[in-house]
């Protein structure tokens, strides 16, 4: 694999998330928890560093199976797999906050070398009711 120095990486994933709930009501809404596998794949991605830019390419080859004219891009494996943690806090009215944190369990390197996604989010959503029949 390519070393790039104090470098930018930017990867865009699809990520397919199972999560299994927990909610309990306080005060004027309910607290809710979670946790559960998840599936991602990588569609695209861009390394900066410096003035250098290449493109990451989620084609699982290693160093030695890379073209000399193609030593330009990055390459990972395309899939990840990991689990999801998420807590929040779902007002009555349907307005809900929430954080959640991804730990990816793949390594996505086909050289060996340690590479796992990572990320903490914080999202701010709506809940549509539908009619209870």
């Amino acid at each position: 694999m390519v070393e790039f120095p104090a470098q930018k990486l930017t990867f865009n994933y699809l990520e397919l998330p199972v999560n299994f709930l927990y909610k309990h009501e306080v005060g004027a809404g309910s607290i809710f928890a979670g946790a559960g596998p998840y599936v991602g794949f990588g569609l695209s991605g861009k390394v900066k560093a410096g003035d250098e830019d290449a493109d990451v390419k989620f084609d699982g080859k290693k160093s030695s199976e890379i073209d000399a004219n193609d030593d330009a891009a990055m390459h990972l494996k395309r899939i990840d797999a990991g689990a999801n943690f998420l807590a929040g806090y779902e007002l009555k009215n349907g307005l809900l906050f929430g954080v959640n944190y991804s730990l990816g369990l793949t390594n996505l390197d086909p050289d060996g070398s340690k590479s796992k996604n990572n990320y903490f989010g914080v999202s701010v959503g709506y809940l549509f009711k539908g009619k209870k029949k």
